[in-house]
């Protein structure tokens, strides 16, 4: 029943799809002429970028405005991003200045990573009501008894050899830290990504 339900989650082919067709749409997006003197420059071409892969990177695209473009990338930076020790928008926007670095093609790559994994998650999330029914905890406990079996190995001790029951409301973050591992492993396997020196 694992493999199964692991399969479907992680459905290769759509992940595959989606990780691809934001890597074709980074690989075409133009940052050798962008000169970023300012934080308006910066704000202006991370809206630019976000536009356009919302309209040529995602597999339903969609057309979003300036300011909700500079909005979203504004906080996925100011959230996720990282780089050198140096977090969110403001280390983002010294990435971008940095003459001797990545400049602003590197915070591209890397906003471009933040917008793959969340579409990866929307779809596995999508998946996963779909499959799994939130009121069946007979199910539930069963994937967490496979999946401490299947994957022992990986899990802290007192997980491994803990009553399973305790854990039954953790089975969806269960899964997708294998999944997560899985997706992991593949991208290593598999590597597409632009790379700043590309």
């Amino acid at each position: 029943m694992l493999d199964k339900l692991l399969a479907a989650l992680q459905d290769t082919t759509v992940i595959a799809a989606i990780s691809n067709k934001i890597d074709r749409a980074l690989n075409t997006y133009k940052t050798e002429s962008v000169e970023i003197k300012s934080y308006r420059d910066f704000n202006h071409q991370v809206a630019q970028l976000i536009i356009y892969l919302h309209n040529d990177g995602l597999l339903a695209p969609m057309t979003i405005s300036p300011r909700s473009a500079m909005a979203e990338g504004v906080d996925l930076l100011e959230h996720v991003y990282e780089n050198n020790g140096i977090r969110g928008y403001d280390g983002a926007y010294l990435d971008a200045i940095d003459g001797r670095g990545q400049g602003f093609e590197g915070v591209c790559l890397q906003l471009s990573e933040i917008i793959k994994e969340r579409e990866i998650t929307r779809y596995v999330n999508c998946r996963f009501f779909q499959i799994i029914d939130p009121s069946d905890k007979d199910l539930h406990q069963e994937i967490v008894d496979e999946l401490i079996r299947k994957y022992a190995a990986i899990f802290p001790e007192d997980i491994r050899t803990g009553h399973s029951a305790r854990f039954i409301k953790y089975h969806r973050d269960l899964l997708e830290m294998i999944i997560n591992s899985n997706l992991a492993f593949e991208q290593i396997r598999n590597p597409s990504r632009k790379t700043p020196s590309d």
